[in-house]
């Protein structure tokens, strides 16, 4: 072999080997594409410069080694073993530097003393606004998570597997008060609230469905008080952030393509069109788009998975933006107390490893931390009722009176008893009392009843029975000694059931909920700021005026795209917001016809 044809190998093998590394690496894809990321901002600073530039260097030397070994075998046989020490040396090195860097992303970098934003919770909205907001490059965002990545739990990728997710450390794993017309069969009659403590929030551990509730839904919101936030105010939102991957649905001026969350078929058997969907036509539904114009009808599953792996909004929205210089995304930290000084919101305090945080804001504190823990904060903070907050010793700064209503089973979709979020005590650490007061209401016992008989309808159909299916009770014996003094399929048989092993979905909302200036319900105003307290903002599905008809993950993300807009005072939608009005256009005349 002459000495020109080795070089020439070697020089092949070196961009060979330097392509690979910019495919599977995190940010640096070679020496020149390092330096230009390092100036445009793609890595993060200096110091992140040089590791990617040490690891590219290594990762070409792993490759001439490998060459100078196929070169041994020709030339000298202690070359063969030089070259393959050095090999799986370098090779191991690389490997655990790339799985190192892929799986910690962003996260945890030193934490500075003030930020333009701070976002408490990187859950289902905080994902998306830390995104948006860094999106301006002339503003700092520091997002504040309580639990861990999400890539620490090979389980939280696989769709539909959230039974294992529940009650690990990736879950608040929250208990409420006893019930009394509830969760009967349960201990202490205590009914479980999971809630996700991670990366992509309860969105990293819920059941994926992407349900963004009825039209009328969000009208109703905007008729008491919510200005801005009815149903053709916030459809373009939730067009921006959709990429839809059912090809049916792909074209339609309802769904969106190319942005962040991928929306996909959720249909998992042949038992959904050949079964279900006839049967819920001889009962008189027929096939809808269940995001699409209207909710009554038989829907075929739409679900956040891309790739067949669970998409959470820290997969979709936070981990894309994570190498922004002007995006520090701090983990396994807990935020104690927004910081106030003379009613407006200046910080926050936080702890991490033992070590306490007190970080200023320039612009505002946005508390994204759920519909349990979003209140449980503003307590802390001094922002509630008086006497509550009085009685456990926290000086009240400004007033409110949060309510919340609850989603219960999947034929419930807008109960009228409320329940309430309060402090258990004025220490931080300890877990909020929650009372969801369930089937209080009279009227959401009478409702279940009537969803019950409609089941019962469906699984007495032609198509149900053609598989088996059948009206009687598959668990009637488990609970035969609790209701066997009731006549079976009477409505005190079904009541005593509910009782025993009610189910919720934990589409818990409104416990923040948005209104006008004069509702003293409200806790915060049609722009999420919080009364009383000025660069204090509020966005999650706790500002919800009530729960929309389905899963809130979806409406959750939309609101806060929506408040990423109203806080960065910009129109991301005005393109999608004009397609619309042009389609409405189109329609109008298509009738005149």
């Amino acid at each position: 072999m002459t000495i020109s044809s080795f070089i020439f190998w070697a020089l092949v093998t070196v961009l060979v080997c330097n392509y690979s590394y910019g495919k599977n690496g995190s940010a640096e894809e070679s020496v020149l594409s390092s330096v230009y990321n390092y100036v445009t901002g793609k890595v993060r600073n200096m110091a992140d410069y040089f590791v990617g530039l040490f690891s590219w260097i290594l990762y070409t030397c792993l490759g001439i080694m490998l060459w100078l070994g196929i070169c041994g075998c020709i030339i000298e046989y202690r070359w063969t073993i030089l070259g393959i020490l050095l090999f799986c040396l370098l090779y191991y090195h690389v490997v655990q530097e790339m799985e190192k860097r892929d799986l910690k992303g962003g996260e945890n970098k030193e934490i500075n003393n003030h930020y333009s934003y701070i976002i408490v919770g990187a859950g289902s909205a905080g994902c998306v606004l830390a995104n948006r907001l860094s999106e301006d490059l002339g503003s700092s965002v520091l997002i504040v998570e309580a639990g861990g990545s999400e890539n620490e739990h090979e389980m939280m990728h696989v769709p539909f597997m959230s039974g294992v997710l529940q009650g690990t450390k990736h879950d608040w794993d929250f208990r409420t008060a006893p019930q009394k017309f509830t969760c009967q069969d349960k201990k202490d009659k205590k009914c479980t609230w999971p809630r996700g403590r991670v990366l992509g929030g309860t969105s990293s551990i819920d059941y994926l469905q992407y349900i963004r509730g009825s039209r009328h839904d969000y009208d109703n919101w905007a008729r008491e008080g919510a200005d801005g936030w009815s149903y053709k105010d916030v459809l373009p939102y939730f067009i921006k952030s959709e990429d839809m991957q059912i090809s049916s649905l792909r074209f339609s001026p309802y769904h969106g393509m190319g942005g962040p969350l991928s929306v996909s078929d959720g249909t998992a058997t042949n038992l959904s069109d050949n079964v279900y969907r006839k049967g819920m036509e001889e009962i008189g539904y027929r096939v809808v788009d269940c995001n699409g114009m209207t909710q009554i009808g038989y829907c075929f599953g739409q679900e956040t998975v891309k790739n067949g792996e669970r998409w959470s909004t820290a997969k979709a929205f936070l981990r894309p933006a994570m190498n922004r210089p002007n995006l520090n995304v701090v983990t396994n930290a807990y935020v104690t107390k927004i910081l106030i000084e003379h009613r407006k919101a200046v910080g926050i305090t936080l702890v991490k490893n033992y070590e306490t945080y007190h970080i200023k804001a320039e612009k505002e504190v946005i508390i994204s931390a759920g519909s349990i823990n979003a209140p449980k904060i503003l307590m802390l903070s001094g922002i509630g009722p008086k006497e509550h907050l009085e009685s456990l010793g926290v000086h009240q700064i400004s007033s409110n009176n949060p309510h919340s209503s609850f989603l219960v089973l999947c034929t419930l979709l807008h109960p009228k008893s409320r329940g309430r979020i309060q402090l258990h005590s004025s220490d931080p650490f300890d877990p909020p009392r929650i009372d969801p007061n369930y089937l209080d209401h009279p009227y959401d016992m009478k409702m279940l009843l009537k969803g019950i008989k409609q089941l019962l309808k469906l699984a007495n159909t032609t198509a149900f029975r053609s598989i088996g299916a059948s009206p009687f009770d598959p668990y009637d014996e488990n609970y035969f000694l609790y209701c066997k003094h009731f006549p079976y399929e009477s409505d005190d048989y079904w009541r005593c059931r509910v009782a025993l092993n009610f189910i919720s979905m934990y589409h818990t909302t409104s416990t923040c909920r948005m209104g006008a200036a004069d509702d003293k319900t409200a806790v915060v105003d049609p722009q999420l700021r919080v009364k009383g307290v000025s660069n204090l903002r509020v966005v999650d599905a706790s500002v919800m005026r009530h729960v929309t008809s389905g899963n809130t993950n979806a409406p959750t993300i939309m609101i806060a795209e929506k408040a990423a807009d109203m806080i960065r005072g910009i129109d991301s939608v005005k393109s999608i917001r004009e397609r619309l009005q042009n389609y409405r256009k189109l329609l109008r005349e298509m009738n005149k016809d």
